[in-house]
């Protein structure tokens, strides 16, 4: 490699390339004073460009720019680390070297390759970056690029917020070069005399990206429109405002008609209210909940649950990916996911699934319904209904059990002469089914001394607390 020609500094502000990106990164604030930036490099014509311009406005010395071997190619990973080492000592800056095993991973996880290198990659990105202590990750993605993802998702089916492409800055990544074309960039670069490497896996048609930048654009281009990446990135800005507004308008939607509980381990939502929103925010709604809980809703799914929006009467459960469960029941929606621990085919309607053995005062964690059986035992205490009983030791020995209710199973409640049946009890507090199986009973031998969350057995209470007593608080975990 050639060295970088002299007075390259000068040469290089005066281009319109680096006016463009600079005015680009000033307007939208990429990159704030002082920030410092991890650059990813591949030694192609983008990311060199990328780099020597952010060198250049930015100084060397914020900069972190790194090199990611998916072990995909090892015939020419040699010569391109060795072009951007040569580059970086040359702009002043350090380069980082990581591997990541793509094919290893791939099968784990069933991706793609393509999948896959991606997911990896921005993986050692944001693990740079949190290094380094760096705001941001500069990628060189081009106008070209963003035509073809436009086709890429258009083929594979997305909605609006897909088709709107990428965006300049997407959380921690940025894209200054988002509305510069390839041409300008390759031009700019044989005009400062910059060396760069060609990857040879993006002239395969083996991967779907190369298929639609090489066989399907240049037949467009011939056949029907000349100009085709000019729209194509037109339309995708149209529709990234238009998702803009529809996102505001879905949240809106969201905040009316549901309602986050249990820490936010699941959603309620007031099913014929949100039945009588437009077709759009309808979708978007139920998207909104399965994004909650880390998951992307397929359309399938999506169309499935809003068809028995409005369907009177309809009750019962779907099983999401994810251990994700969708329930319907009166006029409720609700979207809650079954804990890691939980069988991943089993019901949302199941209770705790097995006993919790307390053999003494303590916190007693019950994970499957997110509760948690606070125990003390003592003199002089007093408790907080309704969350809270209070009972003797004289009648109450330990070990006690959490357990689910028995088919059957009856309890004098407080207040009562007469036996009631524990799901006539759980029952009568008006809430979803599957809400009712936070509420076990407490066992001392074979008797019931709480319904826990409800009532305490009139057989075991007491009310004072002169003597030693125990007590009983049922809590969520949060």
């Amino acid at each position: 490699m050639a060295a970088l020609p002299p007075r390259m500094s000068e040469i290089i502000r005066d281009t319109i390339l680096f006016k463009h990106v600079a005015s680009a990164i000033a307007e939208q604030r990429l990159i704030k004073d002082d920030e410092r930036v991890v650059v990813g490099v591949s030694g192609g014509p983008d990311s060199v460009c990328l780099l020597v311009i952010l060198a250049e406005l930015i100084g060397a010395h914020r900069i972190e720019p790194v090199y990611v071997d998916h072990g995909l190619r090892p015939a020419e990973v040699p010569a391109e680390t060795a072009l951007v080492r040569r580059l970086c000592e040359t702009l002043g800056c350090r380069l980082t070297i990581r591997a990541v095993d793509v094919e290893r991973e791939r099968g784990k996880s069933g991706e793609s390759v393509e999948q896959c290198g991606r997911r990896l990659r921005y993986d050692t990105f944001t693990e740079l970056r949190r290094e380094r202590g760096c705001a941001v990750i500069a990628v060189g993605h081009t106008l070209d690029d963003q035509a073809e993802e436009f086709l890429l998702r258009l083929i594979r089916g997305t909605g609006m917020a897909g088709l709107a492409g990428m965006a300049v800055r997407s959380g921690a990544v940025i894209r200054p070069f988002l509305q510069i074309d390839k041409s300008s960039i390759l031009a700019f670069l044989q005009e400062q005399e910059i060396p760069y490497c060609f990857d040879g896996s993006n002239n395969s048609t083996a991967f779907f990206r190369n298929r639609v930048r090489l066989e399907l654009l240049p037949l467009i281009r011939h056949r029907f429109n000349p100009d085709i990446t000019s729209s194509l990135v037109q339309t995708a800005d149209i529709l990234r405002e238009d998702d803009t507004l529809l996102a505001e308008l879905s949240a809106k939607c969201f905040a009316e008609h549901a309602e986050l509980l249990e820490n936010g381990a699941e959603i309620n939502i007031h099913r014929h209210g949100l039945a009588k929103e437009p077709l759009s925010l309808q979708r978007r709604v139920i998207a909104a909940c399965f994004h909650h809980f880390d998951h992307t809703p397929t359309f399938a799914h999506i169309d499935e649950i809003r068809s028995r929006l409005v369907k009177n009467g309809t009750s019962g459960e779907l099983h999401l990916p994810g251990r994700l469960r969708a329930l319907f029941w009166k006029e409720y929606l609700s979207f809650i996911q079954l804990p890691a621990t939980a069988n991943p085919r089993g019901s949302a309607f199941n209770g705790m699934g097995e006993s919790i053995i307390c053999h003494g005062a303590g916190d007693f964690a019950c994970p499957a319904i997110n509760r948690r059986l606070r125990i003390a035992v003592g003199k002089g205490m007093g408790c907080e209904p309704p969350d809270t009983w209070l009972f003797t030791t004289k009648k109450v020995n330990f070990p006690v059990t959490i357990r689910d209710p028995l088919p059957g199973e009856t309890m004098v409640p407080e207040g009562s002469r007469t036996p009631k049946k524990i799901t006539r009890l759980r029952g009568g507090l008006n809430i979803a089914p599957h809400q009712r199986a936070r509420y076990p009973v407490l066992v001392a031998g074979d008797a019931i001394v709480c319904l826990l969350g409800v009532c305490g057995s009139a057989d075991f209470a007491t009310d004072t607390s002169d003597e030693e007593c125990m007590t009983l608080a049922w809590q969520a975990i949060s």
